[in-house]
């Protein structure tokens, strides 16, 4: 079963409360003993202090002593409700567990629906496109359009696999991470992307000792940005311990993230050299402190420098662009487009990808039925995407 707050703790005027799976819905009704009402419409309820049936909640509504509270029962989706009550801390709580210890724990670990999941996603969502994503497969889109494809009636796409990937960007912020060199400019950069001074900046090799992460709004979508402590060579003892530490910690998040962002610092480039912007795939090179270039950075074709010092602005967005193009965040693919279904799990692309193993009928339908319902995932063997 799942019951949780979406509003923030705390006082409020209002609180709201969702209870999704559909073993929690029947236990719900038991609870409130009445019928929950369709997809979409509303009814007002009353909370009461124990579960009872449709007589005895009479009873205990007339005379008002276990009545903890009226709240406004919306239906969302097959598989999900949200009840609207009053604020107060404790009352939510006391709510929250009286449902909870209602429904026992048989429904806990319950699968839900991908309506269900994607309600339980969306108050997480960072970017105003994804949440429009997000709520878009709530209502309907990707089971509309998985069911005419399982049956026949449109093409789908190529691959349910390669859909989710390329708008995965907008339903969960990736990790970019900064790395390179102490001194390589790192920290001025980040200030910069944020436009805001997060970080102390200085001259002095090993200023940043420790990772510093920020959400960082690009176009339509969030990363999570992270400084991290400039690579060199320190000494085990005293502060350089700290620094050592800091060093290691962002070789792991180097490693995680979906993008890294390496500096090179342009006075410690050989003669007649210049680094490759894409070495490979989730990682990108440029070069940085570019202030003494003769020529404007923007007039290098190929070769990626910034100079935050005397061109921040271009600085700024060159690598907003660059980090887009390296997340894969390019094409109408990755933008959100209403209506459009997409699968918010790779698990749940992964099972529907599995089912064009089966023609479009009746079997495949099931197969895309059982995904849909959050009944099955079962996995297949892999089959050429562009099948039908």
């Amino acid at each position: 079963m799942s019951v949780r707050r979406l509003t923030p703790a705390g006082t409020g005027g209002v609180a709201v409360v969702e209870v999704s799976g559909r073993a929690s819905l029947r236990r719900l009704e038991e609870y409130l003993g009445s019928s929950l009402p369709g997809d979409g419409k509303a009814t007002l309820v009353r909370l009461l202090r124990t579960s009872a049936g449709p007589a005895a909640q009479g009873e205990q509504e007339r005379s008002g002593v276990d009545l903890l509270d009226e709240a406004l029962l919306l239906r969302r989706g097959e598989d999900c409700v949200e009840l609207c009550l009053h604020g107060n801390p404790l009352l939510v709580q006391e709510v929250i567990q009286r449902i909870e210890a209602d429904s026992g724990n048989d429904a806990r670990g319950e699968a839900l629906s991908v309506e269900a999941a994607a309600w339980q996603l969306l108050p997480h969502i960072e970017s105003e496109s994804g949440a429009r994503l997000v709520l878009d497969q709530a209502q309907g889109a990707l089971r509309r359009e998985a069911l005419a494809w399982a049956g026949g009636e449109v093409p789908g796409p190529l691959s349910w696999v390669e859909l989710y990937r390329a708008s995965a960007a907008l339903i969960r912020p990736p990790l970019v991470v900064l790395t390179g060199a102490s001194n390589a400019g790192k920290s001025t950069l980040f200030n910069l992307l944020l436009d805001e001074e997060r970080v102390v900046v200085s001259e002095e090799m090993g200023t940043t000792r420790d990772t510093i992460a920020a959400p960082l709004v690009l176009d339509e979508w969030v990363v999570r940005l992270v400084d991290t402590a400039g690579e060199r060579e320190v000494g085990s003892s005293g502060g350089g311990a700290v620094e050592i530490e800091g060093q290691r910690l962002g070789r792991e998040l180097a490693a995680r993230a979906e993008l890294t962002l390496e500096l090179i610092d342009f006075q410690s480039l050989p003669a007649e050299s210049w680094p490759d912007p894409a070495p490979e795939p989730g990682r990108r090179v440029l070069v940085s402190r570019a202030d003494s270039l003769s020529e404007d950075p923007a007039a290098l074709d190929a070769r990626v420098a910034i100079s935050a010092m005397r061109a921040p602005q271009q600085a700024r967005a060159l690598v907003g662009d660059l980090i887009l193009e390296g997340l894969g965040c390019q094409g109408p693919q990755a933008r959100w487009q209403a209506g459009r279904a997409v699968p918010l799990e790779l698990a749940w692309a992964e099972a529907l990808d599995t089912a064009r193993s089966l023609p479009p009928g009746e079997a495949r339908v099931q197969r895309v039925l059982g995904v849909l319902n959050g009944d099955s995932f079962e996995q297949g063997k892999a089959v050429d995407p562009s099948c039908p």
